[in-house]
């Protein structure tokens, strides 16, 4: 899996080099209970067969290695050939994979994705059918996912509103983000947003550079039992 994983990553990095939106992010985590800085590369392109998403985190630990350990991957590719048919236009089909490395555990994914009609903006939503490989599995094997771009909010230029959530079920046997680690199969729901504002600094002659602000918002994510609000403060770098 770890192999597959660094493959994908090398890929996206080849391909997220020319993408018309790629950034990399650094942020400063507020929470205790993840890395105090992560480092995010994130690209999002569209081309005439559909669109690709593709993230990957990585903590650091000590402010000074990248945590392998940690480290997470997500693709998502749409494919819409249909772009100017009437009502099916904003439809897409939809083929990803997410992983952690911590982890004995990936999903493959795969299902139908809508686009809103906006010129300037992005929000799709998508549900996807999501596979289970490792230690986890799911009754109901179902995921539902949001992406927005919201640019130019409140009428200011350069002030940008973006993310992405997902929510799905899950049965698991770790159990690593609390203290005492719950034995056995335990099947829970999991939600994850991270909600961001992003300013631009071109007013200051940093046109590549934005300053921002995200909260990640989750319920049994990442091996921590509940709901948890994670804070972070950083710079990202348009490229």
């Amino acid at each position: 899996m770890k192999r597959f994983f660094a493959t994908l990553l090398l890929a996206w990095a080849a391909a997220g080099a020319a993408a018309a939106q790629s950034d990399i992010r650094a942020m400063y985590n507020f929470a205790g209970d993840s890395p105090t800085v992560s480092l995010t590369m994130e690209s999002l392109s569209s081309d005439g067969a559909g669109d690709t998403w593709a993230e990957a985190v990585f903590g650091i630990q000590d402010q000074a290695f990248l945590s392998l350990s940690s480290a997470r991957f997500e693709i998502d590719r749409g494919l819409n050939l249909w772009k100017n048919v009437p009502v099916l236009g904003g439809f897409s089909l939809q083929a990803g994979f997410c992983g952690r490395m911590n982890m004995d555990n990936s999903s493959f994914l795969a299902g139908i994705g809508w686009t809103a009609p906006f010129k300037r903006h992005l929000l799709k939503a998508e549900v996807l059918y999501r596979s289970f490989n490792g230690g986890a599995s799911a009754s109901i094997p179902l995921e539902l996912r949001l992406l927005w771009r919201l640019h130019d909010i409140f009428g200011v230029k350069g002030l940008d509103f973006r993310g992405q959530a997902g929510a799905w079920g899950e049965k698991t046997s770790y159990w690593y983000g609390e203290t005492e680690p719950l034995s056995g199969i335990t099947g829970f729901s999991i939600m994850r947003a991270n909600p961001q504002i992003w300013y631009s600094l071109a007013a200051v002659g940093a046109g590549a550079l934005s300053a921002g602000i995200e909260a990640e918002l989750s319920y049994n994510w990442a091996g921590c039992m509940g709901f948890r609000v994670r804070p972070a403060a950083g710079v990202k770098l348009r490229f």
